[in-house]
């Protein structure tokens, strides 16, 4: 997976916030309690995606619950992968991300 850059505007337009003047960061709710997070460095263009479970401030690994349980024995999880990938979508439309395979481990 590649992580790229566009114009400073669009990066806001897009929901990005560089408080960090080191960092493009993004951060959007996508459960209660579950977060995607974002950061690209802006000189390297490396990046890490995380999605955080909020309240015991720590990764949320719902791909891993997807293996262990069927979305009818456990539903969260897989509405969560699928709110994940919407968003690697949009940024993989966007341009921002290049080299994903949709589905592919975070």
């Amino acid at each position: 997976m590649k992580f790229h850059i566009l114009e400073d505007k669009q990066m806001r337009d897009i929901g990005f916030t560089d408080h960090v003047k080191s960092k493009w960061y993004f951060i959007k709710s996508i459960q209660p309690n579950i977060t995607f997070n974002l950061t690209i460095h802006k000189k390297s263009l490396k990046g890490e995606i995380d999605v955080l479970d909020e309240r015991y401030l720590q990764p949320y690994d719902y791909q891993y619950y997807m293996k262990a349980c069927t979305r009818e024995e456990l539903e969260f999880p897989y509405v969560t992968n699928d709110k994940v990938q919407e968003i690697m979508a949009n940024f993989i439309e966007q341009g921002i991300i290049t080299e994903y395979e949709m589905g592919s481990y975070i």
